[in-house]
């Protein structure tokens, strides 16, 4: 029950801190008059300097927090093992599956109706900015905190479901909370934040070019134009999904099994 009352804590005062500084910084940017036309709509340097902003509070907070909470800092892991063009090339693989498997949901969802400036600086913002931030945020610091109070596998789950929640949209929550979990899975197995990173940014360029390219919304069979061949890919996609995330919970559950051992040992 304890451990049960301190991940709730955790998830909650996360959730206050995430919030709080999204909202207060794009709130002191509008009584500033800064970052917003003349209609109040938020323009492309607004954007930008709002999310990254706010990111890099929402960063110095979480890390003000488990420092109070652990009274030290767990280190994020950042080894050039997570360059391995293997694994790189393998969760690319894995998310493009994703997102044709979820293409026939999406197609049934009302579509989004947030809007975001077009330029420059949101292409960055949405490519570069904020993948990194969100992996140092939710795989780096959130994962260890979590990690402090329950197993491995709901560590990774816990944080992929509220890197899906920030999402908002259904279909992105349901694609957020998967990608969470393969990029949870590529953090630990790689031992650095840079693979989560990289395929985060691959992934947000993905959906951004879908987005540009006005394929938002259409199922994947109606974007290829050829139904045998889609089929065919479709069924493939779905295969591949299932089996990674067949492979990412196997993984953490050894993973898990082999650290209680480790302790087990060292008590004895």
């Amino acid at each position: 029950m304890r451990r049960l009352f301190n991940v709730t804590v955790v998830i909650l005062v996360f959730a206050l801190i995430f919030i709080t500084s999204q909202l207060g910084v794009a709130s002191l940017c509008a009584r500033c008059g800064w970052g917003y036309d003349a209609e109040g709509v938020i323009t492309d340097e607004g954007f930008a300097a709002i999310y990254t902003f706010s990111s890099i509070l929402c960063y110095l907070l979480v890390t003000i927090y488990e420092r109070l909470g652990r009274g030290s800092i767990a280190p994020i892991d950042r080894s050039v093992r997570g360059l391995n063009p293997t694994a790189i090339l393998m969760g690319v693989v894995a998310i493009v599956a994703l997102s044709i498997t979820l293409s026939p949901l999406e197609a049934q969802l009302p579509s989004d109706d947030r809007s975001f400036p077009n330029g420059g600086w949101t292409l960055l913002t949405v490519t570069i900015i904020a993948p990194i931030f969100e992996e140092l945020v939710f795989r780096g610091r959130l994962y260890n905190i979590l990690r402090s109070w329950c197993s491995t596998p709901i560590a990774v789950s816990l944080s992929a479901l509220l890197f899906a929640a920030i999402h908002g949209e259904i279909i992105v929550l349901i694609n957020g909370f998967i990608v969470g979990l393969l990029l949870g899975y590529f953090y630990l197995h790689q031992r650095s934040i840079l693979t989560p990173i990289i395929l985060h940014i691959l992934n947000n360029m993905l959906a951004y070019a879908l987005m540009v390219l006005s394929y938002r919304g259409e199922s994947f069979m109606h974007i290829l134009d050829s139904r045998g061949l889609s089929i065919a890919i479709y069924i493939v996609s779905v295969v591949i999904v299932i089996t990674a995330l067949v492979v990412v919970f196997g993984y953490l559950v050894r993973r898990e099994r082999v650290a209680k051992r480790e302790a087990a040992n060292v008590v004895e």
